[in-house]
């Protein structure tokens, strides 16, 4: 019987943190300023260069750090530092970044902010809107700000990040070109997502009453028997 009851709350329990890491923490970023340079090397393989993307903390915050459905909690910009590397040849819709690639971004609002440094393994593409991708991985090397958002992002922990840029072809068709060869891209959309994040206070309070409920039904069945 005890351990139907342990079955039991684990399927009660399951859900309850599920939602939680489906209702994750994360920090949104959209229409910043710069571009990206793409060049094919003529070989099935491209360069790519960014001086850098700002998103603007005024007049109108372009980035915001979202908590817990959605609900922005905090407001500001980000910074994508500058980069640089070579990708490809494409296998499966996907440029792998074979050198380069590492750069810093940096977050600032009005209560939080977070310094991390991130290299890209690959960029998808077979779109005109080629994504530098979502399993990457952003170091926090520093954060501060409300105890919400330190959680989420401990110093020397890792968050997924992404971002997308607009181009005017695919890098499948760049790839494919002769040698120098250049489009520009510019900034999209991106987002950091905590790695693991935090339970929500409500379900951690429903889990514990749960557990504390198994620890008395289970008593009460004992004196029972």
């Amino acid at each position: 019987m005890n351990r139907k009851l342990l079955t039991g709350v684990a399927l009660v329990a399951g859900p309850l943190l599920w939602a939680s890491a489906a209702n994750a923490d994360m920090i949104g970023i959209s229409g910043a300023t710069g571009s990206i340079t793409f060049t094919s090397n003529g070989n099935g393989t491209v360069n790519f260069s960014t001086a850098g993307f700002t998103a603007s903390a005024s007049p109108f915050p372009l980035a915001n750090f979202q908590s817990p459905t959605g609900n922005p909690q905090d407001a500001g910009g980000a910074v994508f530092g500058a980069m640089s590397g070579t990708a490809g040849p494409e296998g499966s819709g996907v440029f792998p970044i074979t050198s380069g690639g590492t750069e810093t971004v940096s977050y600032t609002g009005t209560t939080d902010s977070l310094i991390g440094t991130v290299t890209w393994p690959d960029i998808k593409d077979n779109t005109t809107s080629p994504q530098f991708d979502v399993d990457a991985f952003l170091t926090v090397t520093s954060r501060s700000g409300s105890p919400t958002f330190t959680s989420d992002f401990p110093v020397g922990s890792k968050a997924e990040i992404d971002f997308t840029v607009t181009v005017p072809e695919t890098l499948t068709s760049l790839a494919g070109q002769p040698a120098w060869s250049t489009i520009y891209g510019s900034f999209s959309s991106g987002e950091i997502v905590p790695d693991a994040p935090v339970p929500e206070p409500a379900s951690l309070s429903l889990l514990g009453s749960a557990l504390i409920g198994l620890g008395l039904l289970s008593r009460r069945r004992t004196k029972l028997a």
